[in-house]
């Protein structure tokens, strides 16, 4: 802790140790490597570069794990309720988030009038501000800039049954892998069938004979009987 109060250690790694009850106040950057399965512990970790400190007029909190998505900005005010939960709050914020999904606003927005950050709407939770209109914030400003309107994240590509039989085939490859007996015995079908009882719970409809004749496609020339790691990945099979 000295050490990396004076500047001898720059960098401090750490798995489920400075989330609660530590005082770092000198921290200047912080990243999150993981997702947060708790609200409680997202605001505590996210402690150790918030507390305020005069070292700084502004810190860093870098999110690798989906967290803002899951929980929300770490500096936006909060409702709290008696025997409101994480389960509570999290599905709140989900079905805030479909809402928004819907309606074509999922961007990470900022305020133009007072900067606060939200994660969908077009209200300002902050100042009550609105507004539609979307562009790229500025984020520096060496070189000659131009104003683009329009989508900043691509939307994601639609679903089809093709998308849930490349996932089985690579689910199966793994699971092939671990397993010796699972690998002499994993055939086309057993791919297939996985691939459209994945589909299905998305709300995809389609058939065991769709997905075993794009699997025949790839394959050139497949039957549901051939052993799936001898005809996808032979070098392994």
């Amino acid at each position: 802790m000295e050490g990396s109060r004076n500047g001898k250690y720059k960098v401090v790694s750490n798995r489920f140790v400075l989330r609660e009850a530590i005082d770092m106040p000198w921290l200047y950057h912080g990243i999150a490597a993981c997702t947060f399965s708790t609200l409680a512990s997202y605001l505590q970790a996210s402690g150790r570069v918030l507390r305020y400190t005069p070292l700084w007029d502004h810190v860093i909190w870098q999110d690798h794990g989906s967290n803002i998505h899951r929980w929300g900005f770490i500096n936006e005010d909060r409702e709290w309720e008696i025997g409101k939960g994480n389960q509570q709050h999290y599905s709140e914020r989900k079905e805030a988030g479909e809402r928004a999904k819907d309606a074509g606003e999922v961007e990470p927005i900022v305020c133009p009038k007072c900067d606060g950050c939200r994660t969908h709407g077009t209200q300002c939770p902050h100042c009550g501000h609105v507004h539609k209109m979307t562009t790229r914030h500025v984020r520096q400003e060496d070189g000659t800039l131009k104003l683009v309107r329009g989508r900043f994240f691509k939307r994601s590509p639609e679903k089809t049954l093709d998308t849930f039989i490349t996932k089985s085939i690579y689910m199966h490859r793994a699971m092939c892998r671990k397993n010796y007996a699972i690998r002499k015995n994993k055939t086309l079908r057993d791919v297939a069938i996985n691939a459209v009882n994945a589909a299905e719970r998305e709300g995809i409809i389609g058939t065991v004979g769709d997905a075993l004749e794009s699997l025949k496609k790839r394959s050139k020339g497949g039957h549901a009987d051939d052993n799936f790691m001898a005809k996808f990945f032979p070098s392994e099979g």
